[in-house]
């Protein structure tokens, strides 16, 4: 009966020295509990960016047709119909024309007849090439004209998104309004005291004064960043007046790890709610 009582005097034993005390239990579950968080986390980041990865290296070759519409539009119709139909100004002189987009009510697009892909195309930087922001903001009546009334200069804008931020690959530059609150940021500086960088829906955007848009911003930007045609195409651009006639030029970049995709273009109103009180 003694060894009896001693086996089972042993057991018992050995199962408190091995088994795990509730505090013990409790200090394992959080570090557990954690390490299952950053992974899940993690294979959704991974997940994330091998789809954005993919989007770029396998989806967009694919759609150069797609990406060619606005070219074989202007270069196939508007060139060379009669009455340069569906295009509003047709100037073969200077070469561009002006469409309006589907997209809003006062969106007006000014492209070049000849073949430019965009902002990152070495030819912006020819002294020979047409200055398209002067020609664009020159028009810029047209706005006015399909709102059917006179809108501030100070809420008209021009951009241009970057090669990552645009769905065609023929130079386009949107001339419409701006939003209201972007507008109302801007407008507020001191233009005798500008900040280098402001934070426009979250986006940052380089912010220099110029006193004409001559050199074209194209120009102005390539030469002063000493930017390549590679670095150009994260660029965007938008222009707007300033005070005493002179404009706002922003540039911002594609910074796909924060999701800005380059696109100055979400600055803008298309259908000009900004000039309604």
């Amino acid at each position: 009966m003694f060894p009896s009582a001693f086996l089972f005097i042993k057991k018992k034993w050995k199962m408190r020295l091995f088994k795990p005390t509730p505090h013990m239990i409790h200090k394992k579950k959080p570090l557990f509990r954690c390490r299952k968080a950053f992974i899940a986390i993690l294979s959704v980041v991974l997940a994330f960016f091998l789809c954005v990865l993919a989007y770029f290296y396998f989806y967009l070759p694919h759609q150069t047709h797609h990406a060619s519409i606005l070219w074989h539009l202007i270069s196939q119709r508007c060139v060379k119909h009669p009455n340069h139909k569906p295009c509003l100004t047709y100037n073969g002189k200077e070469g561009y024309v002006l469409f309006k987009d589907m997209y809003g009510k006062a969106q007006v697009l000014l492209l070049p007849t000849k073949r430019l892909y965009g902002v990152e195309s070495p030819a912006l930087n020819q002294k020979e090439t047409p200055n398209y922001f002067k020609i664009a903001w020159e028009n810029r009546g047209i706005v006015s004209q399909l709102m059917h009334q006179k809108i501030p200069d100070e809420l008209l804008s021009l951009s241009i998104n970057s090669r990552f931020g645009r769905s065609q690959n023929q130079l386009h530059i949107h001339m419409s309004c701006l939003k209201k609150d972007v507008a109302d940021k801007i407008h507020a500086l001191n233009p005798k005291n500008l900040p280098e960088e402001i934070s426009l829906l979250g986006n940052p955007y380089k912010i220099i004064l110029a006193a004409t848009l001559d050199p074209s911003p194209f120009r102005l930007l390539s030469g002063k960043e000493h930017l390549n045609s590679e670095r150009m195409a994260k660029k965007t651009l938008i222009v707007t007046q300033a005070p005493e006639g002179k404009f706002y030029l922003l540039t911002g970049e594609t910074d796909l790890l924060h999701l800005d995709w380059g696109s100055a273009e979400e600055l803008q109103d298309h259908d000009c709610k900004s000039i309604h009180p």
